[in-house]
């Protein structure tokens, strides 16, 4: 009976490790229009992995300025590699050895982002994500969905908060003529 408890606690382990994955993830941020921030982009893996590839768009407004190596894939020997088109970033992280990032969360690199003034928000997608496997396999990695906002002071203020038209008032107690009518 022991042994058939411990053979299903196993199992049940094995099914929630499984369940987890690999998945590239960023916490959501607060950006300021016409500023800066470096964010850290975080590899969870439970396999061993000699190098990943992924896409990241971000919203209209906020861009990429450089895409650079943690000092964890410093350590392992990594080397980041992107390539822009359309607004979508291609990020290639590998190393030409034979090392590989183990079974861990660690910040696999650095991403440099920069909001320009009209920037109101929005959300960055990681996506189409894989990686290899020590054994050469490929591997889809799960991406994510980060959320970008911008501090609500600076959005009071803006175009889209301000009246719209011109400024009309009506004066009920006389009546209204239109140039074509004649004047009574």
């Amino acid at each position: 009976m022991k042994q058939l408890m411990t053979m299903i606690l196993v199992a049940l382990m094995a099914v929630g490790v499984q369940a987890q994955g690999n998945r590239l993830l960023m916490e959501d941020f607060v950006i300021e229009p016409d500023s800066t921030i470096v964010m850290p982009l975080i590899f969870a893996n439970i396999d061993s992995m000699r190098g990943i590839q992924f896409n990241i768009s971000p919203p209209l407004g906020l861009s990429i300025n450089r895409i650079k190596a943690s000092r964890n894939s410093k350590k392992l020997g990594m080397t980041v590699s992107s390539y822009e088109q359309n607004g979508i970033s291609t990020v290639m992280i590998y190393q030409m050895g034979l090392g590989a990032f183990p079974p861990d969360s660690i910040p696999v690199a650095n991403v440099v982002f920069v909001a320009d003034s009209g920037f109101r928000g929005g959300e960055i997608e990681i996506w189409k994500s894989l990686g290899a496997s020590t054994n050469n396999a490929s591997t889809t990695i799960d991406g994510d969905t980060v959320i970008v906002t911008v501090p609500q002071a600076k959005l009071i203020g803006n175009p889209i908060d301000q009246q719209q038209g011109k400024d009309h008032y009506f004066n009920l107690e006389e009546p209204t003529v239109l140039p074509s009518e004649p004047k009574p």
